[in-house]
């Protein structure tokens, strides 16, 4: 197999190539996965633009949920100089980098919020850095498309911010523990009046919030656009659409079983279960081969 050099995705590389963009169309995941990259960024070194970004990052996402498959690249002054010359590596949400959570998953996760919604409080939506903060934005995006009150925020462990009268909404990655949401719901609001919305792959990861008496809405594993991929008849069509294969030219393709993966530890990528499939077996993944959706989280996945 040729292997090719992979170069560290670095936020510089990613606010230079905005900057070159300027007005032209680029894939509308691209362009929300990018400013949510940036927005993080300017969040941790404390710079003046976070506000600019953020506002920008939300505008991608309303966007991006609408079905926008094409928009227009933002204005270069929006990039401040300090992002474009930093090459620290961009720090990837495990959700959407390796765990298998997609952007539409995060719009139903948010319609569910909504569906069990009774008041009219307003709301600040606080993405937990480094994975939540890519999530928010979504969910803030949708919720305001129901003419909701949203103030879109991040926070990291440890972090305070500015006590308001709405009703947090604590936006995070799959919690393993759910001890690190339990932390932040009793610190930033008062009790009841925070809830957390998360994908998640059990429901006793998120016992322990519930156990303290933190309102919690899920999007279990079962639901996630990933999972249903691997249904009864759609990996099977799947394969044989996009597969290349090693042997015979038209091997036609069944999946006959599953062999159990891994759910995410610290350090560890989690596999969804592995498909066996007959006859032959797969070509490895050709990494010159561009991406499936455009998404600068969808070109990292693809040279992991």
């Amino acid at each position: 197999m040729t292997t090719v050099p992979v170069r560290p995705l670095t936020v510089g590389a990613l606010a230079r190539d905005l900057v070159a963009s300027e007005g032209q169309a680029v894939s509308a995941l691209r362009c929300y996965e990018t400013l949510a990259a940036l927005w993080v960024r300017s969040e941790d070194r404390r710079l003046p633009t976070a506000e600019r970004l953020r506002a920008s990052t939300l505008r991608a996402a309303g966007r991006l949920i609408r079905g926008e498959m094409q928009v227009a690249a933002p204005d270069a002054h929006l990039v401040p100089r300090e992002l474009t010359s930093d090459e620290s590596l961009v720090r990837l949400p495990a959700s959407l980098a390796v765990q298998g959570v997609e952007w539409p998953d995060i719009v139903q996760l948010s319609e569910r919020w909504l569906s069990a919604r009774s008041d009219g409080w307003p709301v600040a939506v606080v993405g937990v850095r480094t994975g939540g903060a890519y999530l928010a934005p979504l969910v803030a995006a949708r919720l305001a498309r129901e003419g909701l009150d949203v103030h879109l925020a991040s926070v990291r462990p440890g972090e305070r911010i500015t006590p308001s009268r709405r009703r947090i909404l604590l936006v995070d990655d799959p919690p393993l523990t759910g001890r690190t949401l339990v932390s932040l719901a009793q610190r930033l609001a008062e009790p009841g009046n925070t809830d957390v919305l998360v994908p998640a792959f059990r429901d006793d990861n998120v016992q322990p919030l519930r156990d303290a008496g933190i309102s919690v809405t899920v999007l279990p594993r079962s639901h996630w656009a990933s999972t249903r991929r691997l249904a009864s008849g759609a990996l099977d069509t799947y394969l044989v659409k996009e597969a290349t294969w090693i042997g015979r030219a038209e091997a036609p393709v069944s999946v006959v079983g599953f062999r159990p993966g891994r759910e995410l530890s610290a350090g560890r990528m989690a596999g969804l279960a592995a498909p066996l499939a007959r006859p032959g077996r797969l070509h490895p993944l050709d990494p010159a081969r561009p991406a499936t959706g455009g998404g600068v989280l969808d070109s990292a996945r693809h040279l992991r």
